[in-house]
């Protein structure tokens, strides 16, 4: 359950920087942001973190990706 939180605690931190720096309009901000979004959704193939998430959490976070791909 820890890497759960973790991971969602991570995403949470990701999306603040985002708008913050979406708000600021820091363009190396922003792409920083996305490309650690990014790469917290690419965790998801790994085989143990894949055990603790579950599915809703998944989609969750595709669908802020996608929303803040469309915003950019």
């Amino acid at each position: 359950m820890k890497l759960v939180q973790l991971y969602a605690d991570s995403k949470e931190i990701a999306l603040y920087r985002y708008k913050l720096a979406y708000y600021l309009n820091i363009e190396g901000n922003k792409k920083s942001a996305l490309a650690q979004l990014n790469l917290i959704e690419n965790l998801s193939g790994n085989d143990e973190l894949d055990e603790e998430l579950n599915d809703e959490l998944k989609q969750k976070i595709k669908e802020l990706l996608k929303s803040i791909k469309d915003e950019s």
